[in-house]
């Protein structure tokens, strides 16, 4: 993945609320966001890059004061969308998110991140995660919203065509 706040992934101080951790304050910042994908789109498979999805994609309202959920999704091939690329596969990807798989270094700051996806108390412990292995609840998805899943329609083929 790429940290474009060249953050410190290694020191960074969460705080005590997702909303006031550094990544929230610098996307406040930003009027759009860039989604760079690999081939497995492996950036998918990060916690702090999902949470970060999510607040777009969810939250670009009221967390953000965006006025849509403006994101470019770009992978080496190019940008999603265009005429020569085929988006059936980032779409499927994003379509087959799983925060409940997400990875992290530090294992407080996942369990805080899932808390928050999940729209729980941040602190709560792993109850959440319990629960949801038990069966007993279920945590929200990341879907691709409808007006990023339309950027996407058509036919758009690797082969230019």
């Amino acid at each position: 993945w790429i940290c474009v706040f060249a953050m410190n992934q290694w020191m960074v101080d969460v705080g005590s609320v997702i909303a006031e951790s550094p990544f929230v304050r610098a996307m406040k910042e930003c009027r759009s966001a860039v989604l760079m994908l690999d081939k497995v789109a492996s950036s998918l498979t990060r916690i702090w890059c999902l949470l970060e999805l999510f607040i777009i994609v969810s939250q670009y309202d009221s967390t953000l004061q965006w006025t849509t959920p403006n994101i470019t999704i770009v992978t080496p091939m190019g940008v999603v969308g265009s005429k020569r690329l085929s988006s059936a596969p980032v779409v499927a990807a994003l379509q087959n998110v799983d925060s409940t798989k997400g990875r992290a270094s530090n294992c407080a700051d996942r369990r805080q991140i899932i808390n928050y996806i999940a729209g729980k108390r941040e602190h709560e412990g792993l109850q959440v995660v319990e629960n949801f292995l038990a069966g007993t609840s279920a945590l929200p998805e990341i879907k691709v919203p409808k007006m990023l899943d339309n950027r996407f329609d058509g036919d758009h083929r690797s082969d230019g065509k």
